[in-house]
């Protein structure tokens, strides 16, 4: 687990980023890029049945929104994700 902290240095970025590279590998980079698409795929097609269920009052609304707060979460996560991977092929 990499563990990032403000040292008040001007290069945090480049210690961060030569730490984050000698840390994870871009094989490992791009495992969880992939982990995280499925992640969004999962919670996109989760939230279109909830809508959908919702129209029958199969679901409350509180639950649709959850799913959709997943989207949102999970979407962030892929674009973490891209960017961990940008990192270590650099």
């Amino acid at each position: 687990m990499l563990i990032m902290y403000y040292t008040g240095l001007k290069n945090d970025t480049e210690s961060y980023s030569a730490s984050f590279k000698d840390t994870v590998s871009p094989e490992q980079a791009e495992a969880a890029l992939k982990t995280a698409q499925a992640q969004l795929t999962y919670a996109r097609n989760n939230y279109t049945r909830m809508r959908e269920a919702l129209k029958s009052d199969a679901v409350s609304r509180i639950q649709v929104l959850q799913a959709e707060s997943d989207v949102a979460e999970t979407t962030a996560a892929v674009s973490n994700a891209e960017a961990a991977l940008n990192t270590a092929r650099t």
